[in-house]
Parts: C-alpha cells; structure tokens; sequence
C-alpha cells in the first residue's frame, strides 16, 4: 500500500522476499541505511550439550550465515555479523579484521566443527532432545530448517521445534528459563547509542531474572561481568578499547552466533517530501518530513 500510495509510510513492517527486490528499484523512495541492530542466534549454556563452550564454538564455526541472509533478502537486508556489537558503535570489530568463527564465504566449516565437537567429548554428535524456538512468519521457518540441517552435520540431530508468531517466541520461551529452550533466532537494537544497552540486557550475568529474562543464554562469566563493569567506568579516552575487549569475550565464550548486522527497508509514498534517513530512530525523520497532499 506504501508503495502504491495507498499508505505514505510504515513502521514495523517491512519488504521481504521478491517485494524487497522491487521495492529497491523506488529510487529516492527507498531507504536501505544500517541499524544499530544485530540478529543472532542464542545457544543456553544450561542446557547440555550447549554448557560446553567447544559445542558452542563448533556451532558458531557449522551455521551458514550466509545462507540466513540470503533467505532473509541478501545483501538488503545487512552484513554478515562477525561479532555482537553493530557497526557505529563504541567497540565494534570490524569484520575484515575479527572473525573468530570465519569460514569460507562465511558458509561454515564442516571438518573444523566436527573437531571441536570430538574435543567437547561428542565425537558422535548429541542426540538428546533440544528445544528450538523460531517464528512462524516468513522467513523464519527457512531459517529455522537452514540451522536444523546445518547443526545435523554435527551430529545434533534431535531438535523439538516450534514456530509462533512475534512476540510470543520472546515472552512464552526466550524470556522464560523455566521453560530450558536450547536455541533460539532472536535480534536486538540499541535503546541508545552505547554498547551498554547491548552487552548489560544481554549478557551480563547479574541480569539473569526468573521472568522477563533478555539474557536468553543465561551466561555467567565472570571475567565477562567485570570487562563489562570495567568498561561502563572507563573514561572516554579508553572506552572503545574497553568495549571492545568485552565484545570480544562475549563472542568469544560463543553463546551467540551473530548473524547479521541488519540494514532498514524504509519504502515511502510519492507524496513523502524531505524525506530522510535517520539512523537512530531507524526510519526517515519524522519532523522533517512532511506530505505533499496533491501527490506531486
């Protein structure tokens, strides 16, 4: 409706699959800036066999990210995620320089994961029932079947999935401990521009509640709790090298596989005038914008 000038703008929702493709041929009508955002997937470290950093490890190295973001709309839809802090903000790793779980074309690695997983003592991979959770919306159950398929080349081959639609994969399981799910898609974005409001929510061991939890992995380390700490004190002049040695460590102890660092899809109506991207906000300005009602 956006794009036929039905609607001038819309919010929460965005073009997916073949729709993204022509909506990218709008011209000035389409916006494709980053986000302050990563998508990734969660692994519970209390949950066997993912208590085990090298099956964690061996995860990160097996999934085919590139194949996610080539479901999700390719290239459009943002960059292959290395680590877990976005691009723009303080300690952020570029992927040219920090990839701890490369692989060829960022497609994984079959024969470095299965080593990781003999080390972690599951040379014949885990067969015991694993709870994944997805979203039933498009394109969530490709994604869900890409990581069933990709983890099966390990020898973890007894998933229970199940697919709800957003936002009840968060609040009925994610943000549940209670309810032990093993592996999940999930994404966040900054509340403000500061790895604080990404490393704290998400990772930091204090933060582990009982309901409403954001530390879907429920990770605890220590020496993670205090980089995050020392970071949060650091002043300005270090700052970045303090984030950036707590993004390290958060991927590094391979709770997350980071998938994607996401781009908007803004599409606006021909009426749209002075329309622009803000990156903050996501979405064009929206005190700067206006409606040119005769649709000139």
């Amino acid at each position: 409706k956006v794009a036929n000038g039905d609607y001038d703008l819309a919010v929460d929702c965005v073009p997916v699959g073949p729709q993204l493709q022509s909506m990218s041929q709008l011209g000035k009508r389409f916006f494709n800036g980053p986000e302050p955002c990563t998508g990734y997937i969660f692994l519970n470290s209390t949950v066997k066999p993912f208590d085990n950093i090298k099956v964690r490890q061996a995860v990160n190295l097996v999934i085919d990210r590139d194949n996610l973001r080539r479901i999700a709309g390719g290239p459009l839809v943002g960059q292959v995620a290395t680590s877990i802090l976005p691009p723009g903000m303080l300690g952020h790793l570029d992927a040219s320089q920090y990839n701890p779980f490369g692989s060829p074309g960022n497609r994984g690695d079959v024969t470095k994961a299965k080593s990781l997983m003999k080390q972690a003592g599951y040379a014949n991979g885990f067969h015991g029932k694993l709870l994944f959770v997805g979203s039933s919306t498009d394109p969530g159950p490709k994604q869900v079947e890409s990581v069933r398929s990709d983890l099966k080349k390990i020898g973890i081959d007894n998933l229970s999935i199940k697919e709800l639609v957003y936002p009840d994969y968060y609040t009925q399981y994610y943000e549940e401990p209670s309810t032990n799910t093993a592996l999940g898609f999930a994404g966040w974005c900054e509340d403000f521009p500061s790895p604080d409001t990404f490393l704290t929510p998400l990772l930091y061991g204090p933060n582990i509640l009982p309901h409403g939890n954001s530390n879907y992995s429920e990770l605890n380390d220590k020496t993670l709790n205090n980089l995050i700490t020392t970071a949060q004190q650091a002043p300005s002049s270090g700052a970045d090298a303090a984030w950036a040695a707590a993004n390290k460590r958060a991927t590094e102890d391979a709770v997350w596989v980071p998938t994607r660092w996401s781009f908007a899809r803004v599409v606006v109506s021909p009426r749209m005038q002075n329309a622009y991207y803000d990156q903050y906000y996501e979405n064009v300005d929206f005190v700067n914008a206006g409606v040119n009602g005769s649709g000139g």
